[in-house]
């Protein structure tokens, strides 16, 4: 058989070059960036920094302090070895700067490209999406996204929940919430994502403590599943009575749940 000539990929010049909305704030995490040097006090220089700080969380949703330890903990993992093929390797910074905009904003990666700039193409964001994820869900998942350890940490979020309903021993509540799908269903695996309002969802099932901050999820289920169906698949079934259970604490769920 004749071996297929490959075509020539062409190399054109970068869509999107340049600065873009990142380099408005790194300044916040470069103490010898050239803006410090042009205020005339340290009362303007420390105005300007409140204001670039406030700016900042309210468009990527995360203070400058919980973006430096965040971006500290995964940027081994957004760094790309050197000697690998393809284009020139993005910074680390670049890399979560593009996926965290995606996800405090809800634009699409044509908008995300768009708006970080730095010669960033729709792929490019999409690889960055995927990469920063990954590597959160590696670093950070286990130590953030867990229940308490101690008797004394489950009796405090008890207490909190028995001061808002004064209802005694509930940790939390659980439940599920589906995410629509709104293409992409292959035809064959349409009834099995079909939920019973007739769309096409994943269920994201998930325990969270008082203060609404997660304990527990599972994700990715068909959207015809019920909750108690995911819960008895997920590892919170088998899990329950070490985590809270043998301590006398419970769960709260609604009528789809098993005592």
């Amino acid at each position: 058989m004749k071996e297929r000539k490959r075509k020539k990929r062409r190399k054109f010049p970068e869509q999107h070059p340049g600065p873009g909305i990142w380099d408005d704030f790194a300044a916040l995490f470069d103490s010898d960036a050239p803006v410090w040097s042009t205020f005339q006090s340290d009362d303007d220089q420390e105005a300007y920094n409140q204001h670039l700080r406030k700016q900042f969380q309210a468009a990527f949703r995360l203070t400058p302090e919980s973006w430096t330890y965040v971006f500290n903990r995964v940027r081994h993992l957004l760094e790309r070895p050197g000697g690998q093929p393809g284009n020139q390797p993005l910074k680390a910074e670049v890399v979560m700067a593009a996926a965290m905009w995606y996800l405090a904003t809800g634009q699409t990666y044509r908008e995300v490209c768009c708006a970080i700039r730095q010669g960033l193409s729709q792929a490019s964001v999409m690889r960055c999406v995927r990469l920063f994820t990954e590597a959160v869900v590696t670093e950070l998942m286990d130590e953030t996204i867990c229940f308490p350890s101690t008797y004394a940490g489950l009796k405090v979020l008890a207490d909190a929940f028995f001061v808002r309903s004064l209802l005694p021993g509930i940790i939390g509540c659980i439940d599920g919430s589906h995410i629509k799908l709104s293409h992409g269903v292959p035809v064959r695996l349409q009834e099995s994502y079909r939920n019973r309002k007739g769309a096409f969802s994943i269920v994201s099932h998930a325990a969270v403590d008082p203060r609404g901050l997660f304990m527990d999820i599972a994700t990715g289920y068909p959207g015809r599943m019920g909750d108690s169906n995911i819960m008895q698949l997920s590892s919170l079934w088998t899990s329950a009575e070490m985590k809270f259970g043998r301590l006398g604490f419970c769960l709260y769920g609604d009528a789809a749940y098993p005592l």
